[in-house]
């Protein structure tokens, strides 16, 4: 709520995703789980830039070689203690 009155405002900080599920913030850098990936966004003033996939290929239900064996597309994520993700 801007001024901390009124109603809330909706605003997109990222589009194009597909299926994102888990997030989790270590500093200013925002992780976004996604259905075969996990990103990292520099996060701050309103923005996410300087995408980079942590971790890609994970299996979803569009995994050629699980033949339509997985349905469990929703992923998540954390951040340990060591910054390990």
């Amino acid at each position: 709520r801007p001024g901390g009155d009124g109603p809330p405002e909706e605003s997109v900080l990222l589009d194009g995703l597909d299926e994102p599920h888990g997030l989790a913030f270590d500093g200013s850098t925002l992780y976004v789980a996604q259905s075969d990936q996990v990103d990292a966004y520099d996060s701050g003033a309103g923005a996410a830039t300087n995408p980079r996939t942590v971790a890609g290929g994970l299996p979803d239900d569009r995994s050629p070689d699980l033949r339509g064996a997985y349905s469990h597309v929703l992923k998540s994520v954390a951040v340990g203690p060591d910054g390990a993700v």
